[in-house]
């Protein structure tokens, strides 16, 4: 009973903060956003740059790309001042790699600026933080409960497989065609959780 409702009260603060996440995102709207980059003329360039700036630190990955391909509406400085406004993508090798690389490069000295702005921390790094945190412990709260249904004396394959998809994740949806196709007490299934405690 502890560990489900541990479990219950870690996913909804996770949830809770990836819904507060998801709103800042590109501005709630990562397609949105992106439309109005691809659609944009030379004579959006400060609007645009406004809106961005207005919805930075929280830019995306594809966003951000997006700007940097964008020459022909915004100079080199606006995709400098949108990258520099959003650190936590630069710490990306990716991102740096891709604007060194790209068919119009950002100059060298911007990119050497905008690797040490990647050092920075900011408040989306405290969400993504935040959420790796709630994450992990709805997880553990969630292994403890399959734990205890292995354990019992009578398993419940239909509330097993319920905490399986509970858990996610890709090892997770195994061991639930495991449990359907292959026998229900495979030892694949119970190895992975099977512990000398039960919480529940």
């Amino acid at each position: 009973m502890a560990a489900e409702l541990e479990y219950y009260d870690n996913l909804s603060d996770y949830n809770s903060v990836k819904s507060l996440y998801d709103t800042y995102v590109d501005g709630g709207s990562t397609a949105s956003e992106l439309s109005d980059i691809q659609s944009a003329q030379p004579y959006d360039m400060w609007a645009l740059r406004a809106q961005l700036l207005g919805d930075s630190s929280h830019l995306s990955l594809e966003v951000l790309k997006e700007v940097a391909n964008k020459t022909d509406v915004f100079t080199e400085y606006v995709p400098f001042d949108l990258l520099a406004a959003n650190p936590d993508e630069l710490k990306k090798d990716t991102l740096i790699s891709y604007l060194e690389n790209k068919e119009e490069p950002l100059p060298a000295y911007m990119i050497d600026i905008l690797k040490q702005l990647a050092e920075g921390v900011t408040y989306k790094t405290v969400l993504r933080q935040q959420l790796s945190f709630y994450k992990q412990d709805y997880s553990r709260a969630a292994n403890e409960i399959i734990r205890c249904i292995l354990n019992d004396s009578v398993t419940n394959y239909t509330e097993l497989r319920n905490w399986l998809d509970n858990l996610g994740g890709i090892t997770s949806d195994r061991q639930i065609i495991r449990s359907a196709i292959g026998g229900d007490r495979s030892p694949e299934n119970e190895s992975a959780f099977l512990g000398d405690t039960c919480l529940r």
